[in-house]
């Protein structure tokens, strides 16, 4: 995976996304209907663990979770655009590793493809 110029290793098995979709439900009493209005769709949530071996490494990792730039975010076949990072979350160390838990923020909520650069759906 890799933020902006930032090659970060995530742990496997550890990849959360969470897609949202706004929408109003409407429910026409007495006529047993209802009217759904479409609102557009919200960033897409992203959470994952990232291991550092060097407690220095987790510090670049921890300074690049704090930051407030929007970078594209590459995994291997897809990318996002216009990604922040959210949420910092907690770095333990387990067994000489550090474990950091990161939450990104796709303000472009669809995936792009890697090779054709078109939008994924």
């Amino acid at each position: 995976m890799i933020y902006g110029t930032t090659t970060l290793n995530a742990q496997e098995g550890t990849l959360i996304v969470r897609n949202n979709k706004k929408q109003i439900v409407k429910h026409h009493i007495g006529r047993e209907t209802s009217v759904k209005t479409d609102l557009g769709l919200p960033p897409t949530d992203l959470f994952y663990t990232i291991i550092t071996t060097t407690e220095a490494d987790k510090f670049i990792v921890e300074q690049l979770l704090h930051g407030s730039q929007e970078e594209e975010l590459h995994f291997t076949n897809y990318y996002y655009k216009k990604v922040a990072t959210g949420l910092v979350g907690v770095s333990r160390a387990i067994a000489g590793l550090w474990y950091t838990d990161a939450h990104f923020i796709c303000l472009d909520p669809i995936p792009y493809d890697s090779t054709t650069d078109v939008r994924m759906y």
